[in-house]
C-alpha cells in the first residue's frame, strides 16, 4: 500500500518570481491575502522552528521547521513524528522570459500513518490549496499598484461613455431617481459617497488626488471587481457625475448624478439619478414609464438603506 498521500496544484501569477517571492516570504502578513487567517514568524531561515497563529498570537508548531528559503525559487517547511511526516511548499518557475511565474503548491504526507487517510479527502485537500492559491495573485497585483490590481479583476463588459452634459440623463430608457435625508453634515455625507465602505461594497480610487473629471474609481464586492466609475464632474459637497466604463453586467451605457444638499448642522440630503440603457434599447430616446414605475421604489429603498448604513458606519469610525 502507498505510504504517501499528496495534494498538488499549479497556477500562474502575472509577475516575475522575485516579486512573487517578496509577498510569499513576508510570512508575518500571510493573513492579509490568505483565505485562512494564518501568519507565521519571520524572517524565514532554514532550520528555524516554525510558528503559526492568527493576527494577534503565534505558537510554535511541534516538530515543524523551515526547510528551504531560496529567494525567487522555493519556500518549504515540514516535520513529523510517529510514522507521519508532513511537507508543505511552494516552488516558483519563471515563464515568458521571467515576466510571469508558475507556482507549484504542494503538500504531502509520508509514512505508514498516511495509509489511514482515505482517498475521499483528497478533493477537499486540493480545494483548500486552491483557495490559498487564489489570494497570492491578488496580493502581488495589489503590491504592484492599483492599475495592476484593476487589470487582474477587470470585468468583461465595456460600456459606452456618458458626458457630464449629455441629454442621456433625461432621455435614457431607464431612469431611476430619488432623494433621502441623513443625520450627518453635508461634508460627512460627501465622505460616505466619496470613499464608499458599506460591506461587502467598498471603493478604491485608482487615480491620485485631487480628484476631478477624468478620475477613476473601482467598486468592489469583497474581491470581485463590479465596475469602474469614470468621473465627468466632481464638485466637493455639491455634485459628482460619473459613468461606468466596465461592468459585470452586459449593459450599454450607465450614467449617475449625485447631488448634495446642506440642510443645516448635522443634516444633509442626497438626490440621485441613474440613467441606464442596454443594447436592445439603444434606439430608444425616451424613458420607459412602466420600467421606471416598477423599479424606482425598489431602487430608492435600497439606496436609502445602503447609504444610511454607510452614514452610521462612518460616524462610528469618526469619518463623518
Amino acid at each position: 500500500m502507498v505510504d504517501t498521500k499528496s495534494a498538488d496544484t499549479e497556477f500562474v501569477v502575472d509577475a516575475d518570481p522575485d516579486t512573487v517571492w517578496r509577498i510569499l516570504a513576508d510570512v508575518n502578513n500571510w493573513y492579509r491575502w490568505n483565505v485562512f487567517p494564518f501568519r507565521s514568524r519571520g524572517p524565514v531561515r532554514p532550520g528555524d522552528r516554525m510558528y503559526l497563529g492568527v493576527r494577534n498570537g503565534l505558537v510554535p508548531i511541534p516538530l515543524a521547521f523551515w526547510e528551504v528559503a531560496a529567494p525567487g525559487r522555493e519556500l518549504s517547511w515540514g516535520g513529523g513524528a510517529l510514522g507521519l511526516r508532513v511537507q508543505h511548499g511552494l516552488w516558483l518557475e519563471p515563464l515568458d522570459d521571467g515576466t510571469r511565474t508558475k507556482v507549484r503548491h504542494r503538500e504531502s504526507l509520508d509514512g505508514w500513518a498516511a495509509r489511514l487517510i482515505p482517498d475521499a479527502v483528497l478533493p477537499i485537500w486540493r480545494w483548500g490549496l486552491r483557495n490559498i492559491n487564489a489570494g497570492l495573485p491578488r496580493a502581488v497585483a495589489r503590491a504592484q499598484g492599483p492599475e495592476a490590481e484593476w487589470s487582474l479583476h477587470r470585468p468583461r463588459f465595456d460600456l459606452e461613455p456618458v458626458e457630464a452634459d449629455s441629454d442621456f440623463y433625461e432621455n435614457a430608457p431607464i431612469i431611476l431617481e430619488g432623494r433621502a435625508e441623513f443625520p450627518v453634515s453635508v461634508k460627512g455625507l460627501w465622505e460616505v459617497m466619496d470613499n464608499v465602505d458599506i460591506p461587502p461594497i467598498r471603493t478604491q480610487w485608482i487615480t491620485e488626488p485631487p480628484y476631478g473629471p477624468g478620475s477613476l474609481r473601482i467598486n468592489w464586492m469583497r474581491d470581485r471587481h463590479l465596475n469602474t466609475g469614470h468621473f465627468t464632474k466632481f464638485e466637493p459637497y455639491r455634485e459628482m457625475r460619473f459613468y461606468l466604463g466596465v461592468m459585470v453586467i452586459p449593459l450599454q451605457r450607465v450614467g449617475a448624478i449625485m447631488s448634495f444638499e446642506d440642510l443645516g448642522p448635522e443634516r444633509s440630503a442626497l438626490t440621485w439619478r441613474l440613467a441606464i440603457t442596454a443594447r436592445p434599447l439603444s434606439r430608444r430616446t425616451r424613458p420607459l414609464p412602466f420600467v421606471t414605475a416598477a423599479y424606482r421604489p425598489v431602487f430608492s429603498t435600497m439606496m436609502k438603506i445602503a447609504i444610511g448604513r454607510g452614514v452610521r458606519r462612518a460616524i462610528a469610525q469618526g469619518r463623518a
